[in-house]
């Protein structure tokens, strides 16, 4: 080999080993046991930051969205609270019907010719309807309209429907309210008794269903509905006469209490009145005997 060729290989040889020299060195110390251990220690500690990193089965549970409790307490629902104005019905002596006056129908004569109220005013004929006297029919040559222009009542009761709930429910009440304002604007002073319809009997309910027990007592509910506990007071005298399947006794003519009993009915209409006294007394939340004393 030439010199010159010689030379320049081993130039080419010294610059290899020189170029090499880094590399060598990093192997060497990678592996000395120092380093090693040290990157052993150095992977540990990454290794146990990145399991306390993680979500352990005790952090998902704490962490799991808990379930709302139900709320076991009962909700107190805001109620109105209805006042019921409880009436005090006391007993009065014959004069104080001195200044009554008694609409209706037969049911009536029967109060006006049998009873014991004898100084009281009477309105009535029978099949007297709730529209004839709204129509202002007259009855014995005087309307409504006159007999209440004549004289102030103190008192006025009206028992009619029984003869008109045969055309229809809607038709009574229409009729019986026109009845009920017409007196309450004549007589704006009176105390007005709304009174329930007598029952008939349960043979007389069942042949004729047009003045059934069912449609009497439908009727009843609309006339204690019209009672304010204020002007007008609505009572029910089928407490006194029903037999316990409220019906009125199987005796006559099914449709009006006897002669004799006319007078029981008098004497219970005495025994359930109402005065100013009783009023006041009601509205303060005490008896009427309470507020006497």
């Amino acid at each position: 080999m030439k010199p010159s060729l010689r030379i320049a290989y081993s130039l080419l040889l010294g610059l290899a080993l020189l170029a090499g020299i880094p590399f060598i060195m990093i192997s060497v110390i990678r592996n000395s046991p120092d380093t090693r251990a040290a990157a052993e220690t150095t992977a540990e500690t990454t290794a146990g930051e990145a399991d306390a990193s993680a979500p352990t089965e005790e952090d998902a549970d704490a962490n799991e969205t808990a379930p709302e409790e139900e709320n076991t307490e009962e909700t107190e629902e805001e109620t109105e609270e209805e006042t019921v104005e409880v009436i005090s019905f006391v007993e009065s002596d014959a004069s104080y019907f001195d200044d009554a006056l008694f609409i209706g129908d037969s049911r009536t004569i029967g109060l006006m010719n049998y009873g014991t109220l004898q100084n009281a005013d009477y309105f009535c004929t029978g099949g007297l309807s709730a529209r004839a006297v709204a129509d202002n029919e007259a009855v014995h040559g005087r309307t409504i309209t006159e007999t209440l222009a004549e004289q102030q009542y103190g008192k006025i009761y009206i028992m009619l429907g029984l003869n008109e709930i045969a055309f229809g429910l809607d038709l009574f009440q229409q009729n019986f309210e026109r009845v009920y304002k017409i007196v309450r604007e004549a007589q704006p002073n009176a105390i007005i008794y709304l009174e329930a319809n007598l029952h008939v009997s349960a043979s007389v309910s069942k042949s004729k269903p047009n003045i059934s027990n069912d449609k009497i007592n439908s009727a009843n509910a609309y006339i204690e509905s019209l009672a304010d506990n204020v002007h007008s007071f609505y009572i029910d005298v089928n407490t006194l006469f029903d037999t316990p399947e409220h019906c009125l006794p199987e005796n006559g003519d099914g449709i009006h209490v006897g002669g004799s009993d006319y007078a029981r009915w008098t004497d219970w209409i005495r025994q359930n009145t109402v005065t100013s006294e009783s009023i006041s007394a009601s509205q303060a939340g005490v008896s009427f005997g309470d507020a006497l004393k």
